[in-house]
């Protein structure tokens, strides 16, 4: 009895804890996107509105990438704001901690993905 009260809010919890984590990236998603939508003109603002309307699209990374590579070579100063909105937002900030007591420990911390570890 008392496992299933513990698996269900367990569930609970981490359902939450999803929905909390989607919305976050949402919004640092349309923070981000927003920027390079009032930054664009011209054809390159052609192509974000195609994006925004197709987003799912499998070009759309690319062609956003493109977007933004093209936007920074033509306002290299654009790259500092760029880089303080990340910032701010606290995309590409990662903070690892270890504490290990005991002898013959192994620890090991990452961060990414595709990353793998041979022990």
């Amino acid at each position: 009895m008392a496992t299933d009260l513990i698996a269900l809010a367990a569930d609970a919890a981490l359902k939450e804890a999803t929905k909390f984590a989607v919305q976050g990236a949402v919004a640092v998603g349309k923070s981000v996107f927003g920027w390079i939508k009032s930054k664009v003109s011209g054809t390159n603002a052609v192509i974000v509105a195609e994006i925004a309307a197709a987003p799912e699209k499998a070009s759309a990374p690319v062609k956003l990438q493109a977007v933004l590579t093209d936007l920074l070579e033509e306002q290299p100063g654009l790259k500092e704001e760029l880089a303080a909105l990340l910032k701010e937002l606290g995309v590409g900030e990662t903070s690892q901690t270890a504490m290990v007591k005991g002898n013959n420990n192994q620890t090991v911390q990452i961060v990414g993905s595709g990353n793998s570890i041979n022990k």
